[in-house]
């Protein structure tokens, strides 16, 4: 995926930004940054063993590329996906796709 990269500080951590020039200024911050640092305002992908934590709080550019990534991340794998709230969104994003979680 363009225009991302691994968290330095915490490496389950992937930044997802929505262009070169946000990239560059956030890998600098995350450079820079502490372990109670908070992160910039941009998508973030969380792996851990037994999930995947997908934040969907972030602008419009960065929303582009987590969407492709859930579009190819949904067919490969089986398994739950559930918001923040512990909804279970699996069903419908297989009957209806990822765009039901961009509504």
């Amino acid at each position: 995926m363009p225009f991302t990269f691994r968290d330095p500080i915490n490496p389950q951590v992937y930044l997802v930004c929505g262009s070169k020039e946000s990239e560059e200024l956030y890998r600098k911050q995350r450079r820079e940054a502490t372990s109670n640092s908070s992160y910039p305002y941009t998508g973030l992908i969380n792996i851990q063993s037994n999930s995947i934590a997908i934040n969907l709080m972030c602008n419009a550019h960065e929303l582009i590329w987590l969407r492709k990534f859930l579009e190819w991340l949904i067919p490969q794998y089986d398994f739950r996906i559930t918001d923040d709230y512990g909804n279970d969104w699996t069903q419908k994003c297989k009957e209806q796709g990822v765009s039901i979680l961009f509504e």
